[in-house]
């Protein structure tokens, strides 16, 4: 029968292994060291003790001189460890099983972090590239970073970023033994212009419309145009708002460059333009006229035609406001009509 003081007793040989839970680790973590006795002849037992010897600098923590020993090591360097039992067999005369692993110990590795602002707003800048050496981070949403260095590693911190330059350029750091924060870079970034035009779909230019999703609205101008300044890198969705159109989002990852985006409008369902029937008397011809139209999109185009006698005229009104005046007295029996030129069904007549 063997006693094995807790070593596992499978069926081989007789033989001591010893193994380690990690053998590559930092100073002060904690390695658990086994050593496991395997006796093939039920008639061995051992002497109730491991011998350990787990080289410099190496504080037990736990199960000193049992088959499962906890170690930490307070200084870098390679390790052999080193256990022994004493075996005696069948009454015989006692012998010593031994065996070893290695473990390499490393110092802990440094952290360096700072962060990225923009000079202007004082604003953290995302998606910047900090190196050392063959070490790479990324600044965050809000401009902060975090990358580990060897314990002792020297040389250069440098942000990359597309946008701008960067003050100062780089860092020079000097053999590192502890974490380093603050390292702190600055960089004023380029601005760009995004810029075009909102039409409907027939190609008409919609002035008034609102420009959301960048840093301050915009609206479009006369001719449907619009300019927003933005810096390089920003990102995000621009959505036009009009009650009577619906208009794509444009959604940009990041800008780095000038850029020209149109937008094309779906028609939602318009108002249905009105013919006012004035008064046809002599202070209607003097204010030149009394047909009037209404319930009109502003920015919009409409086809006006008359027709009175077998004979049609028509021209092109630009809706400047809801309700405009579209004609003078009419002769009796003539015939009004207003059609918006982008949804001609949409359209109102008047027989005088």
């Amino acid at each position: 029968m063997c006693m094995c003081l807790g070593f596992t007793k499978l069926s081989y040989a007789q033989s001591l292994v010893v193994t380690a839970s990690q053998t590559n680790a930092t100073t002060n973590d904690i390695i658990t060291f086994y050593a496991t006795f395997y006796d093939q002849n039920s008639g061995c037992v051992d002497d109730g003790s491991v011998n350990w010897n787990f080289g410099t600098n190496a504080i037990i923590i736990d199960g000193a001189g049992s088959g499962m020993v906890q170690v930490r090591y307070t200084s870098a360097g390679t390790r052999r460890v080193f256990a022994n039992v004493n075996v005696n067999c069948n009454g015989g005369r006692p012998s010593r099983l031994g065996s070893t692993v290695t473990v390499n110990i490393t110092l802990p590795l440094i952290t360096i972090s700072g962060t990225i602002t923009n000079t202007n707003t004082g604003a953290g800048i995302s998606n910047v590239a900090i190196s050392a050496g063959s070490n790479y981070a990324t600044s965050d949403i809000n401009g902060n970073y975090t990358l580990e260095v060897p314990n002792g590693w020297s040389g250069t911190v440098t942000p990359s970023y597309s946008c701008g330059t960067f003050s100062p350029n780089s860092i020079y750091l000097n053999p590192v033994s502890s974490n380093l924060t603050n390292i702190n870079f600055t960089t004023q970034l380029n601005n760009y212009v995004l810029s075009g035009v909102l039409t409907n779909g027939c190609g008409t230019p919609i002035p008034n419309v609102e420009i959301t999703g960048q840093p301050s609205s915009v609206f479009t101008d006369g001719q449907g145009r619009y300019t927003v300044n933005l810096s390089c890198g920003w990102g995000g969705a621009i959505t036009p708002i009009h009650p009577t159109y619906t208009f794509p989002n444009l959604i940009i990852d990041f800008l780095s460059a000038n850029r020209v985006a149109d937008f094309s409008a779906t028609i939602n369902q318009p108002p249905t333009p009105q013919i006012i029937q004035g008064d046809c008397s002599l202070i209607c011809i003097a204010n030149f006229g009394c047909v009037a139209a209404t319930n009109l999109v502003i920015g919009e185009q409409y086809r006006v035609t008359y027709s009175y006698n077998n004979s049609l005229s028509s021209y092109i009104l630009d809706a400047t406001s809801n309700s405009m005046r579209i004609g003078s007295c009419p002769t009796r029996g003539a015939r009004v009509c207003i059609a918006w030129i982008c949804a001609p069904e949409n359209s109102a007549c008047h027989t005088y």
